[in-house]
C-alpha cells in the first residue's frame, strides 16, 4: 500500500506538472504543424495535393483557407484576408494583408483563402527561430537553481541525520515503532517540492512570456531585471517608428537617382526611406558593384562606374569628398528642423543632403515616464547626429545630459562596458540593460547586463540579445521588468511553503501523528501545491485580444 500511494502521487504530480507547462505553451499548436495544401501547376486556382510541411522548398506556392494556420513564411501572390498574429506578436488585431505582403509560419487566417509563396519552411520559419529560443531558454540552467540544490542538499543530509535520531529515539517502544516512524519521516518529509519550485515557475514563466510576444533566451537575466539601474535605449527603429522618410532634398536630381540606386543594396530604414524618396523611382537598370555598408555611417560603392557615398557626414568626408559651405548650412536648417540630415558625394563631390523624418513612436514618451517612476534612469545611445538626439530627448522628457548622439558602434560597445563594469561590479548591482534592433547595437546588446532586441530587428541583433520582444513599440519593457519581479515573487513563495509543509511534516512524523501510509498520501500535497501555484499565477501577460474583423470582400 505504502509503494502503490507513493506511485500514484507522483503519477498525479508529473500529469499535473505537465499539464502546467502545455497550458502555458502557446507555440505548442505551431510546432506541430505538419501538412500543407501545396498547389500544384500554374495560376491560383491549380489543384491542391496535401504535403508534409517538412516537404516544402523556397518557391513552392500553398493555398491557406480561412481559419487555418499560415504553414510557412512567404508572400502572398493571389487573395486578400486578415491574419492573427498573437503566437508571433502577442498581438491578435487583424492585420489586413493582400498581394504582395509578407506571412509569417503560424499566424492564423481570419477571412479569405490566401495563395502564398513559400520563402521558408521548418526551423527556417520566423516562429520556428523563436519557438528555438524558447526550447533554449528551457534547457538552460538558470543561475537561481544553484541555490535550491545547495538548500535541498543541506536539507537532505540534515534529514538523515534526523532520521537517525528519530530511530533512535523511538528504538525503546520497539523495533518495529522505530522503523515506521523512520519511514514516515523520510516520506512525508521528501524535499520534491523544493526541487520543483524554482525550474517550474521559470519554466511557466517564459512560456507565459512567449505567449505575450516576450521571448527570453536567457533565464538568467530574469533575475538581472529585478534590479535595474539604467536603461539604454537605440534612437532610429526603437524610439522611433523605423519608418524613415526623406521629406526634403537639396542638390541634384541625378544623384538623388545614384543614391536611391545604392540604398537598393542595404535594409537599413534610411536606405527603405531613399528608395522612396517623394515617390520617385529610378526608371534607369543601373549596374551597382563593390557595395560597402558602413553600420551606424552610411553606404559606398560604384553605380555605373561612378564612386556613390550616402550617409553621415563623417561617412562621406572619408571618402574623400568636401561638404560645400552651403550644404553644410542648409543641412543645419534640417537638423533645427528635427530632420536628420544624409549626405550624398558622387565621384568625390558632395552633389546634395536629404532630410530625414522618423516619428517617435506613440509609447515611446509614456514608457519612458513609467521607467522613470520605477527609479530608472533611462538614457538614449545612438549613432545619429547629436542634436538630433538631443532633440528626441526633449520631446521625450529626458535630460540632455542623458542624450547621447553621434556613436559609432565602436563607442556604444565601449560605453557600455564601462558601464557594466563600473556600474554592476558585484552581486546586487543594479543591471545595464542595451535596448536596439540594428546591427550597429549587437556588440552593445551582446556586453549589457541585459540586451533587449525589439520588434524589426536585425539577425545580429537577436543572435546578441538576451530578450526579443515580437510586439510593436517599448512598451512590452515593462511587461518584462513587472513579469521579471512577479516570476521571483512566485519562487519565493514556492520555496517558503515547501519549506513551512517540511518543517511541520518532520515534526509530526517524529513526534508519531503521522504514520507511513498516511505520510505517502500527503507527500504529494507539497508538490501540487507549487504546480498549481505556478501553473496559475498571472507573471507575463498573455496575448492582447481584440475582435476579428473580417476584411471588406473577404471570401467566406
Amino acid at each position: 500500500m505504502l509503494v502503490a500511494a507513493l506511485l500514484g502521487a507522483r503519477q498525479v504530480q508529473r500529469a499535473a506538472q505537465r499539464a502546467a507547462l502545455e497550458r502555458a505553451d502557446s507555440l505548442r499548436g505551431v510546432a506541430f504543424i505538419e501538412y500543407a495544401r501545396r498547389l500544384e501547376g500554374d495560376g491560383p486556382l491549380a489543384p491542391a495535393v496535401e504535403v508534409a510541411v517538412s516537404a516544402l522548398a523556397p518557391g513552392d506556392r500553398v493555398e491557406v483557407r480561412s481559419g487555418e494556420l499560415v504553414p510557412a513564411d512567404g508572400v502572398v501572390l493571389a487573395g486578400r484576408s486578415s491574419l492573427d498574429n498573437a503566437v508571433l506578436t502577442g498581438e491578435s488585431a487583424p492585420v489586413p494583408v493582400s498581394e504582395g505582403d509578407t506571412v509569417s509560419a503560424g499566424a492564423t487566417n481570419l477571412g479569405g483563402r490566401l495563395v502564398v509563396r513559400v520563402e521558408a519552411a521548418g526551423d527556417e520559419t520566423r516562429v520556428g527561430a523563436l519557438l528555438a529560443i524558447v526550447q533554449d531558454a528551457l534547457s538552460r540552467r538558470p543561475a537561481v537553481l544553484q541555490l535550491t540544490d545547495l538548500l535541498a542538499r543541506r536539507f537532505v543530509q540534515a534529514l538523515l541525520v534526523l532520521a537517525v535520531v528519530a530511530g533512535a529515539i523511538a528504538f525503546p517502544l520497539g523495533a518495529q515503532a522505530a522503523m515506521e516512524r523512520v519511514v514516515a519521516l523520510l516520506v512525508v518529509a521528501c524535499p520534491c517540492a523544493l526541487g520543483l519550485s524554482v525550474p517550474l515557475a521559470v519554466s511557466v514563466g517564459l512560456m507565459r512570456a512567449a505567449r505575450g510576444g516576450i521571448f527570453i533566451k536567457n533565464p538568467d537575466a530574469l533575475q538581472r531585471l529585478r534590479n535595474v539601474g539604467t536603461i539604454l535605449l537605440d534612437k532610429t527603429g526603437t524610439l522611433t517608428e523605423g519608418r524613415a522618410s526623406v521629406t526634403q532634398w537639396s542638390g541634384e536630381d541625378a544623384s538623388l537617382e545614384l543614391a536611391c540606386a545604392l540604398e537598393a543594396e542595404s535594409s537599413h530604414a534610411v536606405a527603405q526611406a531613399f528608395r522612396g524618396a517623394f515617390g520617385r523611382r529610378v526608371n534607369v537598370v543601373r549596374e551597382v558593384s563593390d557595395a560597402r555598408e558602413v553600420p551606424g555611417r552610411g553606404i559606398s560603392g560604384l553605380v555605373d562606374g561612378r564612386a556613390v557615398s550616402v550617409g553621415s557626414r563623417v561617412h562621406v568626408e572619408e571618402s574623400g569628398a568636401r561638404v560645400p559651405d552651403a550644404i553644410a548650412a542648409h543641412a543645419d536648417g534640417l537638423v533645427s528642423s528635427g530632420l536628420s540630415p544624409v549626405y550624398v558625394a558622387v565621384d568625390g563631390r558632395v552633389t546634395g543632403v536629404g532630410g530625414v523624418g522618423d516619428p517617435i513612436r506613440q509609447d515611446a514618451r509614456a514608457t519612458i515616464d513609467a521607467l522613470r517612476a520605477l527609479g530608472i534612469r533611462v538614457r538614449i545611445l545612438s549613432g545619429d547626429d547629436p542634436r538630433i538626439v538631443a532633440q528626441v530627448a526633449r520631446q521625450l522628457g529626458i535630460e540632455p545630459a542623458d542624450a547621447l548622439g553621434g556613436h559609432t558602434p565602436e563607442a556604444k560597445r565601449d560605453l557600455v562596458a564601462s558601464l557594466v563594469a563600473t556600474g554592476t561590479a558585484g552581486p546586487g548591482k543594479p543591471a545595464i540593460v542595451m535596448v536596439g534592433d540594428g546591427v550597429n547595437d549587437s556588440a552593445a546588446l551582446a556586453l549589457a547586463d541585459v540586451g533587449v532586441a525589439v520588434l524589426g530587428g536585425k539577425g545580429a541583433s537577436l543572435v546578441a540579445a538576451d530578450v526579443v520582444l515580437t510586439r510593436e513599440g517599448i512598451a512590452p519593457l515593462l511587461d518584462l521588468l513587472r513579469g521579471s519581479d512577479r516570476v521571483f515573487g512566485v519562487i519565493r513563495r514556492n520555496l517558503v511553503f515547501s519549506l513551512l509543509y517540511n518543517v511541520a511534516g518532520a515534526t509530526l512524523a517524529l513526534l508519531g501523528l503521522v504514520g507511513p501510509l498516511l505520510a505517502a498520501v500527503l507527500m504529494p500535497a507539497s508538490s501540487l501545491s507549487v504546480v498549481l501555484s505556478s501553473a496559475f499565477s498571472r507573471t507575463f501577460p498573455g496575448a492582447r485580444r481584440t475582435a476579428p474583423k473580417r476584411p471588406r470582400g473577404a471570401e467566406a
